[in-house]
C-alpha cells in the first residue's frame, strides 16, 4: 500500500495521470487478519492506533480504513472477553447465592410452620386432656353429691 501511494503522488507531482500508468489500487485480504488468544492485545491495539493517527491512515481508501477499525475492535473485544467472562461468572454466582438464600428462608419458613403446627396440636391435646379432667371431676362430684344426699334421705 505504501508504495502504491508513493508512486501514486510521484506521478502526481510530475503531471502524469496515474491511471495512464495501469497500476492496480492493492486489494483488501480477504477476510480480517486472525487475532490470536495469545496476543499482547494491548500492545497491537497500541500500535493499530498510533497508526490510525497518522496522514497515512487518513489517505486510506474508507473501506481499508473500516476493515483496519474492525481489526483493532477485535483486539479489543479479545481483551475484554476474559473480563466479560469473569463479570458473567460473578453474576451466576451471585444469583446461585441468592437462590441457596432463598431455599434455605423457605425451609426454615416451612421448619417454623411445622413447629408452630405441633405447638398448636400440643395446646389442643392439653385442653381436651383439661376438658376431660374437668368432666372426670365433675362426674365424680355429681356421684359424691348424689352420695350425699342418698344419705339424707
Amino acid at each position: 500500500m505504501e508504495q502504491y501511494n508513493a508512486i501514486n503522488e510521484q506521478a502526481q507531482a510530475q503531471g502524469v495521470d496515474p491511471a495512464t500508468l495501469g497500476l492496480q489500487t492493492p486489494q483488501l485480504p480477504q477476510g480480517l487478519p486472525i487475532v490470536r488468544d495469545f496476543y499482547d492485545h494491548v500492545v497491537h491495539i497500541d500500535e493499530h492506533n498510533t497508526f490510525r493517527k497518522s496522514s497515512e491512515y487518513e489517505q486510506l481508501p474508507p473501506n481499508v480504513q473500516r476493515f483496519i477499525d474492525e481489526h483493532v475492535q477485535e483486539h479489543v473485544s479479545a481483551l475484554e472477553a476474559p473480563i466479560q467472562a469473569q463479570q458473567q461468572a460473578e453474576q451466576q454466582a451471585a444469583e446461585q447465592q441468592a437462590a441457596q438464600q432463598q431455599a434455605a428462608q423457605e425451609e426454615q419458613m416451612a421448619l417454623r410452620q411445622a413447629d408452630e403446627a405441633q405447638q398448636m396440636e400440643r395446646q389442643q391435646m392439653d385442653m381436651q386432656k383439661h376438658n376431660d379432667n374437668m368432666q372426670l371431676q365433675a362426674g365424680k362430684l355429681g356421684v359424691e353429691v348424689m352420695k350425699a344426699m342418698q344419705g339424707r334421705g
